[in-house]
Parts: C-alpha cells; sequence; structure tokens
C-alpha cells in the first residue's frame, strides 16, 4: 500500500495530466474515487496543482452534484471529493478561490455528514475557505440550512456552528442571528448555548 502511495506521488505532472485528462468523463463511484485520492495525494506531495487538474476537480465535483440520483451524495465519494477540495484550500492560491468556494459549498449543501464523512476534516475545509471568504458561513446560514427542497441535515448544520465559533469567536453575530430565528432547531440553538458558556 505504502509503494503504491508513493507511487502516485510521484508521477511526473505529464502523467498526472494523462490520467485525469482520460477519466475526467467517468461516471463510476469506483472510479471517480480513485481519481480524487491519486489527484489529493500528488497535490500534498508536491504542495501544487496544474490549472487543468483543479479545473477536471471542480468540474467532476459539480456533475457529480448536478447527476446525483438519491437526495445526498455516497459519503466516501462525497469524502474523496472534500479531501481534494481541501487539498487545493491548503494551497491557498486565489486563483482557485472563484471556483473552490462555490463548489465546497455545493457539496456541503448535497452531503450528509452523518454517512461515513470524516467530519473535523470538512470543518477544517469549511474554517480554511471562511478565513478569506467572509461572507461564505453567513450564505450557508441564511440560504442553505432550510430550502425550498427541505432543511439541511442537523450533523451539517452543527458543524458550520463550529466552523463559525473557530473562525469568528462564540460572540459572532452570526451565532445570535441563528439564536434568534425561529426557523432554526432548539438542537441547533443549544449547541450554541453550550459553545457560548464554555
Amino acid at each position: 500500500m505504502r509503494q503504491n502511495i508513493e507511487a502516485d506521488c510521484r508521477l511526473r505532472e505529464a502523467d498526472l495530466l494523462k490520467i485525469c485528462t482520460t477519466l475526467k468523463d467517468e461516471t463510476a463511484p469506483e472510479i471517480i474515487q480513485p481519481l480524487y485520492q491519486i489527484i489529493s495525494l500528488w497535490v500534498n506531495f508536491n504542495n501544487k496543482i496544474p490549472l487543468t487538474v483543479a479545473n477536471i476537480i471542480f468540474e467532476l465535483t459539480n456533475r457529480l452534484i448536478h447527476d446525483k440520483k438519491e437526495a445526498y451524495l455516497n459519503g466516501g465519494l462525497a469524502n474523496a471529493a472534500f479531501v481534494a477540495l481541501k487539498s487545493i484550500a491548503n494551497l491557498e492560491d486565489i486563483t482557485f478561490n472563484s471556483q473552490l468556494v462555490p463548489c465546497t459549498r455545493q457539496l456541503f449543501k448535497v452531503t450528509d455528514l452523518g454517512r461515513t464523512v470524516d467530519q473535523l476534516f470538512v470543518i477544517a475545509l469549511l474554517t480554511r475557505i471562511a478565513r478569506f471568504d467572509q461572507q461564505f458561513l453567513g450564505k450557508i446560514v441564511r440560504e442553505d440550512f432550510v430550502r425550498e427542497d427541505g432543511i439541511m441535515p442537523i450533523v451539517n448544520q452543527q458543524a458550520v456552528v463550529v466552523v463559525i465559533v473557530n473562525s469568528q469567536g462564540k460572540n459572532s453575530p452570526l451565532l445570535s442571528e441563528i439564536l434568534k430565528d425561529e426557523c432554526f432547531s432548539q438542537d441547533l440553538k443549544n449547541q450554541i448555548i453550550r459553545e457560548q458558556d464554555t
């Protein structure tokens, strides 16, 4: 296993591009998930990502979101996508922000963090994005928590509360806004009160 991981990381950039362009239109989870993993390992090892590969990740993720057949994406597939997006976010390259922010938000909307998704990893990704996009968390709270097609899973909402506390502090106006809004569950409000009491 270790040799396979090292081999993925030592791929030449040209080989990575070839793999990505060959597989970019695949739809089978058993191909897409390993592709995300290969890209993530390569990016983390090389501390860069070719623009073409980043665009393939965004296109692939957006297609998964658009073509999903159930209310939420498969947990393992969603997790692999979050890992790939976090690899891009870790580079702190503003070139990618215009695609990274909406792609992450849309993926978050169609993922139930209670389904085999690494919640701490997603919280770290959302926290990183909130550092450079001041409107990101407000949009999620105001536009994504309660939508026409339903309510975001409570575990996702709770993750956003953790991100708000981490990035804006426990006395954030956004938390006060949640506490005052009758649309949000008492469980979520209780979590905020517990955070503020510690």
